[in-house]
Parts: C-alpha cells; structure tokens; sequence
C-alpha cells in the first residue's frame, strides 16, 4: 500500500548532465526547465505529504513507482516515448525532489524502482490524459533472512 500517492501535471524533465564553471560552480545544463519541474514536483509531494499525515521523511527502505506521461508531439506516431530524456534521468530527478521536499531522508532510501515513460492518453481509465507524472512512494518491510 502507497503512503504517497502524488500526481503532477506538467511537462517531465530529466535531470541532465553537471557542467563545472570554475572554482566548484555547478550547474546542470538544462536548469532552465528542470529547476521548476523539480519545484512543482516538491509542492506537489509537499501537498500529499501534509494530507496523508505520516511521520516524515521516512527513515528506512522505501519503494518508488513513477509512470511519465511525456507530450507526444504531433507528427509522432510511435506507442511509446522511446526518446530523450532518458527514464532514468527522469527518476533521478523525481528522486531528488523527494528527498527536496522530505519525504524522504535520501534518496539512497530507495530500494525498489518500478517506472515508466507513456504518452497522455484521453480517456484511458489508469493513465492520465495531460502531460506530466505519477508517483507512489510506500515504506519495504524487511524481510527476515
């Protein structure tokens, strides 16, 4: 069972590549537009946070599960979004605004990945019809050795 249930709608971005300016200045090359994703990601996880009244960040093992729905452009006729960005650019990005926004301790928490890029689709019952993404966070119980 998920302790968080998150939807964010809005255009998923990956998190790129680092580029060094000097004297240990970072930035990542496409800060433009993955900055704000990771904010409207926080909020959102901020927001499920509050409602779901569990004892944050969560301290032990945890599973994620994330389902992308990245914009299909027009001409593109493909099932899939079988292009850039990568999935797991995309995780580590929903990764790190867990941990942002504290839902987590670190992202190193996290034990089990279960995720997905699919195109919105209109009037699908399980996936969702704008771009954007879903994210379930649930605790992992230990199994005994």
């Amino acid at each position: 069972m998920s302790l968080l249930h998150v939807v964010v709608v809005g255009h998923p971005q990956g998190q790129g590549a680092i580029s060094t300016y000097g004297r240990g200045r970072t930035a990542h090359s496409n800060a433009r537009v993955l900055l704000p994703w990771r904010a409207l990601v926080c909020a959102r996880v901020r927001q499920a946070m509050t409602a779901a009244g569990c004892s944050w960040p969560l301290r032990g093992a945890v599973e994620l599960s994330v389902r992308f729905y990245m914009p299909r452009p027009r001409t593109v006729r493909r099932d899939r979004p079988s292009v850039p960005p990568d999935l797991d650019h995309c995780v580590r990005a929903i990764g790190d605004a867990l941990t942002k926004a504290g839902a987590v301790e670190d992202d190193a928490r996290i034990v089990a990945l279960h995720a997905a890029k699919f195109y919105p689709q209109a009037g699908h019952r399980v996936h969702m019809d704008v771009p954007g993404c879903v994210i379930d966070l649930s605790t992992v119980t230990e199994e005994p050795t």
